[in-house]
């Protein structure tokens, strides 16, 4: 049985989020920024801190 919780094979897999208003606050302020959306903000720090997972020693 798969761990998953979706299906990898959906054609658009979506994860819906709550966050206090200050760290929706501080998310929108780095962004704005960056120039990105709140999608690919997170896009980009998800993957990071996966990449950070992987490259931990086990």
């Amino acid at each position: 049985m798969s761990r998953l919780f979706y299906d990898p094979e959906y054609r658009r897999p979506y994860i819906g989020v709550r966050l206090p208003a200050q760290q929706l606050a501080d998310l929108d302020q780095a962004r704005i920024e960056l120039r990105l959306s709140r999608s690919e903000f997170l896009r980009r720090a998800i993957a990071a801190q996966l990449q950070q997972l992987h490259a931990a020693p086990k």
